[in-house]
């Protein structure tokens, strides 16, 4: 229970610190350059390993077996999983870059940043660098479910620029179907049920059965 307890107050904190910085435009600055330049280092790891690796985690630590490490994560899908976040950040950034001050895209503001307004060219030479390392990482990493998340951030990132209410009913949408089919497994009278979820006898993969749980 304490580990429990542990594993969903960790997050929750680092939401909560993240809310807190956001609350300024610095804040949000910093906190989004931070992921970018996080997933750009982790993905120019990937990298390094694909052709210098000699089978140790970070060429330092002996991997568990049956492991498929990658970057500094035992399992190559946690690295997909903060890979396709932070490259969804690296272009939302690219796009804040281009639509600064209007706030919105527009081909004189394009045209402008090419040109260099307000140190917006080097900006936007770090993003494309940063997303290059991030999505190679990304692919190197093979997982379906990085890819799955990555498209499901850009559909997300299409749909704020465009449709902003649109997304948020979407996300509550989401949260509420979560919840309620979350809900659904625990409803039962004894342990019997607790252990017989709907999504459990879905599908005889272990790693899909577990995150459709």
């Amino acid at each position: 229970t304490r580990r429990s307890v542990l594993a969903w107050t960790t997050p929750l904190l680092a939401f909560l610190a993240a809310a807190g910085l956001s609350r300024s435009r610095v804040g949000r600055s910093w906190i989004l350059w931070s992921v970018a330049t996080w997933s750009a280092a982790l993905g120019a790891t990937a990298v390094l390993q694909q052709g210098l690796w000699n089978g140790k985690i970070l060429w330092i630590r002996n991997r568990p077996p049956g492991a498929r490490p990658l970057g500094p994560y035992v399992n190559a899908n946690h690295l997909a999983d903060y890979l396709a976040m932070g490259s969804i950040v690296i272009l939302g950034l690219i796009l804040a870059v281009l639509a600064f001050p209007r706030g919105r895209l527009a081909w004189a503001g394009i045209r402008e940043a090419l040109t260099d307004r307000g140190w917006a060219l080097p900006r936007l030479l770090a993003l494309t660098g940063f997303g290059a390392l991030s999505m190679s990482g990304l692919f190197l990493a093979r997982s379906w479910g990085g890819l799955v998340a990555f498209g499901a951030g850009l559909l997300a990132l299409t749909l704020a620029v465009r449709f902003r209410t649109l997304l948020a009913v979407l996300c509550a949408i989401t949260v509420i179907g979560g919840v309620a089919a979350g809900l659904v497994g625990f409803v039962g009278p004894g342990l019997t049920e607790l252990e017989q979820r709907p999504f459990v006898s879905a599908t005889a993969n272990p790693s899909t059965t577990y995150r459709l749980d």
